[in-house]
């Protein structure tokens, strides 16, 4: 494995352990951990703790040494963070050549500005109201979790920090009181079903966190077994995140919350913009609004077959692109699903098409997610080339009339509101994207202009 696919492999792990823990969620967790008295204590003390601080300040530094085979490879990270309430936020990484983490958040309370540097790109959208919605982000969420150290930054910002760190705990114990260079800490080590971990958190009245250390093998072995690539499997990696320059409630300069774009940098109006590095790469899935959907044919998870020009005609169609490894994709379903569910008797259909996995996989998420939507196994991955799903979650919505009507990538800070408006308009009758010419490219994907109640072949 080259240096550049494990620090791939870095990011993507980071990318599913944020996504896969609800940070936000105010409600306390269903389901409580088996842990002693102690750890719990040492936690509920840190989630009041920050809950009443207006703001804060660190820095945070991250230690990654990966071995495989008879290669190693040692990655920092960087990361200063600077956030205030209610919704300021300032999210700055560096790291060493070649990593590919480098990134930046800036949201100075109107504007909420993420950049890339191996893109040099940046992407502007109105702020969320609150830290909370900020982290249903997924650009947030993948940036903060560079280093495998998101689930933590991210739960100091949520509503309910210790609830959001027990919410995947199944035990915990209390180690013990150590050191973090001179700071007394309290240390404890918890289980999970993705990955392990340890944390140090300061003894005394101002329990912040010292020092974070992910477990990863799990999640390493997971990835082995869905990818068949028994390389992943033997990684041996060991992560440290140190926290250090604390400052609490600090009286800030708005210039820490304003974008300077870096010299060169195109801003750009879509994430999959953002995240393409090459411009001559094919259109994003956006091009594709107004045009006739590309048909196929692809079997169900439980059984049957889907053709999508069956339904047109008839119904509106969800097509919601997904995979049970990707954490935002996990938070999205419900959302979509319950929305659907809403307007079934208004001629709407739900097919979550998933990206290449095994049924068993597929099966055991959903059981443990507690959803039951109408699975489409796309196992060579060719509808989500039609349909450019390049980055998942993807959603397209497509009208009684074929056409593509709404593109969404990514886990929308709104995506619940977002859905319900853009489907009151189309069972209304309303045009959400105007009819384009059919050309060349869209006749690649495979769609073609033809009466909207006519059936088309995915072969």
């Amino acid at each position: 494995l080259t240096r550049f696919v494990v620090a791939t492999l870095i990011a993507g792990l980071s990318i599913v352990s944020v996504g896969a823990s609800r940070c936000a969620a105010a409600e306390p967790a269903a389901n409580r951990p088996d842990a002693d008295a102690k750890s719990l204590a040492v936690l509920e003390k840190l989630g009041k703790f920050f809950t009443h601080l207006k703001g804060f300040e660190t820095r945070m530094v991250v230690h990654i040494t990966t071995e495989v085979a008879d290669q190693k490879f040692d990655i920092e990270l960087v990361h200063r963070i600077v956030a205030e309430r209610p919704n300021k936020f300032s999210l700055e990484v560096e790291s060493d050549a070649g990593s590919g983490n480098t990134g930046m958040i800036k949201c100075d309370g109107k504007q909420l500005i993420v950049y890339l540097s191996f893109s040099n790109k940046y992407l502007v959208e109105s702020a969320p109201m609150s830290w909370a919605e900020m982290l249903s982000h997924p650009l947030v969420q993948g940036i903060a979790g560079a280093g495998n150290s998101g689930m933590v930054t991210l739960a100091m910002m949520s509503p309910r920090p210790d609830e959001a760190l027990l919410e995947k705990v199944k035990t915990m114990r209390y180690v013990g009181v150590e050191k973090v260079g001179q700071i007394d800490c309290h240390h404890l080590a918890a289980t999970q079903d993705d990955m392990d971990w340890e944390m140090w958190i300061e003894v005394g009245e101002r329990p912040l966190i010292h020092k974070f250390v992910p477990d990863l093998r799990k999640a390493f072995q997971r990835m082995a077994e869905q990818t068949g690539n028994a390389d992943i499997a033997n990684l041996k990696m060991s992560n440290e995140v140190l926290y250090t320059d604390w400052k609490l409630d600090p009286k800030l300069d708005p210039a820490v919350f304003t974008f300077t774009p870096p010299e060169g940098a195109k801003e750009v109006n879509s994430m999959i913009a953002l995240l393409r590095g090459d411009e001559s790469q094919e259109a994003g899935p956006r091009e594709l609004l107004g045009r006739p959907a590309p048909d196929f044919t692809l079997d169900l998870l439980d059984g049957g077959k889907l053709q999508l020009s069956q339904h047109r005609g008839k119904e509106i169609v969800i097509l919601d692109f997904w995979a049970t490894w990707c954490g935002p994709c996990r938070q999205a379903m419900p959302i979509i699903e319950k929305v659907a569910d809403r307007y079934r008797e208004k001629g709407v259909v739900l097919y979550a098409v998933n990206l290449q996995e095994e049924p068993e996989t597929i099966r055991k998420a959903l059981e443990d997610d507690q959803l039951h939507p109408t699975v489409a196994l796309d196992t060579e991955g060719k509808v989500a080339a039609m349909f450019r799903a390049n980055a998942i979650p993807q959603t397209v919505i497509v009208g009684k009339d074929g056409t593509v009507q709404a593109v969404h990538v990514g886990l929308l800070p709104d995506l619940e509101t977002q859905l319900q408006r853009e489907l009151d308009q189309l069972v209304a009758g309303e045009v959400l994207a105007e009819p384009v010419a059919n050309d060349g490219d869209a006749d690649e994907a495979g769609s073609s202009k033809k009466d909207p109640g006519a059936a088309e072949s995915g072969e």
